[in-house]
């Protein structure tokens, strides 16, 4: 969620011309700023899906709001390769997702929450109609951020950016800092990392000694947060049971073409 507190969809989008194989000769902070609009766009895809499908019992999904475009504009590959041959704006999309839907205000808001503006769909409650858990991957394991660390000169190195918002990136720890000690002993490896994290819980403060980029040692606090990465789970294989109503909506949004 770093990112997308930086940059909408359509933001990535702009990205493309310096992260589409683009080399850069300095550092850039896109590695907790940016996500790549193929994945991002494909996640919205799915929540325009499941919405569509949910709100006409089946009846309409993404597929007719694809065509709709493609009888509006062209096909990919039209004219010219990887254009369609009546270009379209943002409007444009609007209106065929109001015409395919049905809902002019549906189409707005799910294009300004989550194409132009920063919201993240509600992929639970989207994903449960088809028998579908979203739930935390480590429940009750302490987490201090998504921290890239590797053993460089002898010393344990932080070596890309810390995940913003998490409990190290609070705590100022970053790029280039050398970790010393975390609960007071030594750390040389990813694994010494992971093997002290296991003994704390969520909430509980661990004290981290390390190098900053001036060579200075400092010594800080990581207030732990429960592990938030997540993870999406058959309802069945995690002791629920589905309706007969999950049952026919998957089977319909699976074996569609």
């Amino acid at each position: 969620m770093g990112n997308r507190a930086v940059r909408s969809a359509e933001d990535m989008s702009r990205m493309a011309p310096f992260t589409d194989r683009g080399m850069t000769a300095d550092r850039t902070n896109w590695s907790t700023t940016y996500t790549s609009y193929y994945p991002l766009g494909g996640g919205i895809a799915l929540a325009l899906d499941l919405a569509l499908r949910g709100r006409s019992d089946g009846l309409v999904s993404l597929d007719d709001f694809m065509r709709a475009m493609w009888r509006a504009h062209g096909k990919p590959g039209g004219a010219r390769e990887g254009g369609v041959d009546r270009p379209y704006t943002a409007e444009d999309v609007e209106a065929r997702l109001s015409e395919v839907s049905g809902d002019p205000a549906f189409a707005h808001d799910f294009l300004s929450r989550y194409v132009h503006g920063r919201d993240a769909a509600d992929y639970p409650s989207l994903l449960l109609r088809a028998g579908f858990v979203v739930r935390k991957r480590s429940a009750g394991r302490a987490w201090w951020g998504d921290v890239p660390v590797e053993p460089r000169g002898g010393q344990l190195t932080i070596t890309g950016l810390v995940s913003m918002n998490s409990p190290a990136w609070r705590a100022g720890l970053e790029q280039d800092n050398e970790l010393r000690t975390m609960d007071s002993s030594r750390v040389r490896s990813a694994e010494d990392v992971s093997a002290i994290l296991q003994r704390f819980k969520p909430g509980d403060a661990l004290r981290v000694v390390y190098v900053d980029r001036t060579g200075l040692e400092q010594t800080t606090t990581v207030t732990l947060a429960e592990d938030p990465h997540l993870e999406v789970r058959p309802l069945e294989t995690v002791g629920g049971s589905l309706t007969s109503a999950q049952r026919t909506f998957r089977d319909r949004w699976l074996s569609g073409r």
